[in-house]
């Protein structure tokens, strides 16, 4: 999973691609980690990250910016070390080219990039209105629990009611993008109302309304 992300425009690398590169097992990266986080004293729940593995099954990981992943190292050997540091570099590079102004403006001079870019444009407000429309229909668990603070339900397992009832009436779950976790399951609409009646969930306006099951 070597995927460039940035977090407030800094590079940031995953445990996943920490164990990768070092040959170590997944698992003890990540204790490495919680254990470095909890001596920092800080909340390494703030690092964490969900991500799907290559069978779909839903899993977490750590993402640290350059700092930490520095503060890292300093427990492992210089050659692994030195794998970590040549790939921060490529991904720091990386960022820069896509965050550099030529990656940015198209060449106002050129008619067929400025169409191109037209087009990107018009094609992301696209895919926006789509995003929009899906979420009025479909909820991820963390949403729909903070709109319920008293309602009881578990952001931890909810989900699976949720899943069986989408497998036993035919309908498929969506991916939404969520601030904290990134990419996650929503369940559609009637799936919270038939498995959680009288939750409160956002209407076509956005608005919270509390919601009977029928």
């Amino acid at each position: 999973m070597n995927q460039l992300m940035a977090l407030n425009g800094e590079m940031t690398m995953g445990s996943v691609e920490i164990a990768s590169l070092t040959g170590k097992r997944h698992p003890d990266v990540k204790r490495d980690i919680e254990s470095m986080i909890k001596q920092l004293g800080g909340d390494v729940s703030s690092f964490a990250r969900i991500y799907f593995d290559s069978i779909n099954r839903r899993q977490t990981e750590y993402r640290l910016d350059r700092r930490h992943v520095e503060c890292l190292l300093t427990g492992y050997r210089a050659e692994l070390r030195m794998k970590v540091i040549d790939r921060m570099r490529e991904l720091e590079s990386e960022l820069s080219k896509k965050n550099s102004p030529s990656a940015i403006l198209p060449d106002f001079s050129d008619p067929v990039a400025m169409a191109r870019a037209w087009a990107d444009s018009e094609e992301k407000k696209r895919n926006l209105e789509l995003v929009l429309q899906s979420t009025t229909a479909y909820y991820d668990v963390l949403r729909v629990v903070k709109a319920n603070p008293d309602s009881g339900i578990k952001a931890r397992s909810c989900w699976r009611p949720l899943k069986k009832w989408c497998e036993e009436n035919g309908k498929k779950m969506e991916k939404v993008y969520c601030p904290r976790f990134g990419e996650v399951n929503a369940y559609p609409r009637e799936a919270w109302v038939s498995v959680y009646p009288n939750l409160t969930l956002p209407n076509e306006a956005g608005e919270l309304v509390k919601i009977k099951a029928q």
